[in-house]
């Protein structure tokens, strides 16, 4: 019985816990939508079907900021990777939420920012996420938050949200 209501104490201080990041978590965010509000941006992704990434390979998709995106787009025959660039000239966050495909989940690579979790942070204005693609990988879908910054933010909110996730 005494096992019984410790055990009952830890999960009580753990769901404590939990609700206490989840607040900070949206607070963090709320901060965030305060630096910019939602506008219309374009995603662009280069493939890669073995001869380097080029400019007449592109797909561009339209979103809106602070908002989830979802791109799904048909690959190349031979695609070997996908470079994912949120945003053209801005500073950026990306939450990146999963990449799937018709092989299931995808991994990436954070090629010019800094990773936190899953919230990619850049603190330059080319944003630059490369995706790796099995082969025989016809499709990948890429659901994410994108947050776009005039500034580079504060190192500490992006770790605050960061550690508001774990």
């Amino acid at each position: 019985l005494r096992q019984i209501e410790k055990y009952e104490r830890i999960i009580r201080q753990n769901e404590s816990a939990i609700e206490k990041q989840q607040a900070e978590y949206n607070e963090n965010l709320e901060r965030i939508r305060k630096f910019h509000p939602v506008i219309d941006c374009q995603a662009t992704f280069y493939f890669d079907t073995g001869k380097g990434y080029s400019a007449e390979k592109i797909v561009r998709f339209p979103y809106e900021t602070n908002e989830e995106a979802r791109f799904k787009l048909a690959l190349p025959a031979n695609c070997k990777s996908v470079r994912f660039i949120p945003i053209e000239d801005h500073f950026c966050m990306v939450k990146l939420i999963d990449i799937t495909s018709n092989n299931g989940f995808l991994s990436h690579s954070n090629i010019n920012g800094e990773t936190w979790g899953n919230i990619e942070y850049f603190k330059n204005t080319d944003p630059q996420v490369e995706i790796e693609i099995p082969e025989e990988t016809q499709w990948i879908c890429l659901r994410s938050k994108i947050y776009l910054f005039d500034d580079p933010i504060p190192l500490q909110l992006v770790t605050g949200l960061s550690q508001s996730q774990k």
